[in-house]
């Protein structure tokens, strides 16, 4: 039975992991900021390197027939990016029930319905864009983080508001995402892999023609 060994750098601004083999190669890496609750920066760090080793020796078990047939490698790319998704959007939606939650608690009447209403507006902007950005374009590669991307396309929403509800929006945000951001959310990898799949699939369906491109069958 193979032997694969993780490592962990807790650093005081991020916290990276590698899980190594007995040949000590790499086959999976996972990196995440180091908040507040070192524990959780650790398990995130870890479990991304857990996710990213699996499709790394998926990659090399299917190793052949890759070289015969590209598209196996790019297809097992394209999933790998839905599941990171999948796995982002789970927490975006954490943060969303969130902010809904924190607006309700420290604003009254008109006001709080107001942000609320904001609140909702924004996540009906950035959803459809942050899917496409993971699924069509680089986000899944580009090593940034909740926090960033999140507050990238909140802010951006934000600044296009009269001046008056930039404090208050920007307060709600502040007392949200350390919270969500501190918070250990469970993933089963089955489940997102499944899940990925058919995420794939549908978003397929509905490119337009000339960009659509059917998923290659795998070898069994």
């Amino acid at each position: 039975m193979k032997r694969f060994y993780l490592g962990v750098d807790l650093g005081s601004t991020t916290s990276k992991a590698i899980i190594i083999n007995e040949k000590d190669e790499i086959v999976g890496r996972g990196i995440t900021n180091t908040r507040a609750n070192y524990r959780v920066a650790v398990e995130i760090a870890k479990l991304e390197a857990i996710f990213n080793a699996r499709f790394y020796l998926l990659k090399k078990q299917l190793g052949e027939e890759i070289k015969k047939h590209p598209e196996f490698g790019k297809y097992i790319d394209d999933i790998e990016m839905a599941f990171q998704y999948l796995q982002f959007k789970k927490r975006s939606d954490i943060f969303h029930s969130a902010l809904l939650e924190t607006a309700n608690q420290t604003y009254k009447d008109e006001l709080k319905n107001n942000i609320i209403q904001i609140i909702e507006n924004i996540f009906t902007t950035i959803n459809p864009l942050l899917k496409t950005e993971f699924l069509e374009g680089d986000l899944a590669s580009s090593n940034q983080f909740f926090r960033d991307i999140m507050s990238e396309k909140y802010n951006e929403e934000v600044e296009k508001l009269d001046k008056e509800l930039f404090e208050p929006m920007m307060l709600v945000y502040d007392k949200s995402i350390t919270p969500v951001e501190n918070e250990m959310v469970d993933f089963d990898f089955k489940d997102l892999l499944d899940r990925s799949v058919a995420l794939l699939k549908k978003n397929t369906a509905t490119m337009p023609t000339k960009k659509k491109s059917a998923a290659p069958s795998m070898p069994k």
